[in-house]
């Protein structure tokens, strides 16, 4: 089954919680900076990265500016760790399809 959200905004904001018990996450968007605006609830000096670590029990509001061509873009999180995983237990790498409609590619287009 597909869900879909539809944002007319130039920049949708994603509201990010990582619920793992004990491992921290990588999140990009393909082709995407993202702006990072706030922090477990707290508001930050923005700034601008490709991808963002959140760790356990945390939460980040993003920014998404929404400039690129219409097309199909992954969205993706994976587990962080410096050490071997035992058995590929967090081996999994978790993603979704952000699609573009709407403008031309040189307008900003709603996600």
């Amino acid at each position: 089954k597909q869900l879909g959200f539809w944002w007319s905004r130039a920049e949708p904001i994603l509201f990010i919680v990582n619920a793992a018990i004990s491992a921290g996450h990588f999140f990009a968007i393909q082709d995407h900076n993202l702006t990072v605006v706030g922090k477990d609830g707290n508001y930050l000096k923005p700034f601008t990265t490709n991808y963002a670590v959140i760790n356990t029990g945390q939460t980040m509001d993003i920014l998404i500016t929404a400039d690129q061509p219409r097309n199909l873009y992954y969205m993706a999180a994976d587990y962080y760790s410096t050490a071997p995983s035992p058995l590929g237990l967090y081996s999994t790498l978790t993603t979704a399809i952000v699609e573009y409609h709407g403008r031309n590619s040189s307008q900003t287009s709603s996600l």
